[in-house]
């Protein structure tokens, strides 16, 4: 690719909002292991319950387990609905939010100009990048990434050039 490909878009919670679920998303396989522990946990106290011989009936602990698997969805469940207040409220506070962000895609480098700022960054000096079905993340450092949505790209094929730019210059991998 020798071209330049261009990315604009606007500064927003609209845009941003996304690219805050998907990153946290990478970080779900933790979150099901805990979840799949409690559950072990209860299926152990299960066991032991119905050996124990003080005639406690079955559906006890049925229930008690089914009690706390809907506990822990509908606790994961208002936990996301925090998330995304707190990561609106965050984004609309920013400074920038409202602006444009432009970003220009070399071979050698990617470079972004908003208002007030700009910077170039060699492909080197980024750690990895996520491929989303909404867009990139770009991680310059391990829970720091910059959020290239696909909509803001004026073709498909400027993004299928970027994904594939993107997925030979770093260490790559895909979510969705």
């Amino acid at each position: 690719m020798s071209e330049e490909i261009t990315v604009s878009y606007t500064f927003d919670a609209d845009v941003l909002i996304r690219a805050f679920w998907w990153h946290h998303r990478r970080k779900y396989v933790r979150r099901i292991l805990v979840y799949v522990t409690a559950f072990l946990f209860m299926l152990g106290s299960f066991y032991s319950g119905l050996n124990s011989g003080h005639g406690v009936p079955t559906q006890v602990y049925v229930w008690g387990g089914v009690g706390v698997l809907v506990f822990f969805f509908v606790l994961w469940q208002l936990i996301q609905l925090i998330n995304r207040f707190f990561w609106r409220r965050r984004i609309n506070a920013m400074p920038l939010c409202g602006k444009q962000v432009t970003w220009t895609v070399t071979e050698s480098a990617l470079k972004c100009v908003m208002s007030g700022a700009d910077a170039t960054m060699d492909w080197s000096v980024i750690l990895e990048s996520v491929a989303t079905p909404e867009g990139i993340l770009i991680y310059p450092q391990k829970n720091l990434f910059y959020w290239l949505p696909r909509t803001a790209f004026t073709t498909e094929s400027e993004y299928i050039h970027f994904r594939e730019l993107v997925a030979s210059k770093t260490k790559h991998s895909k979510l969705g």
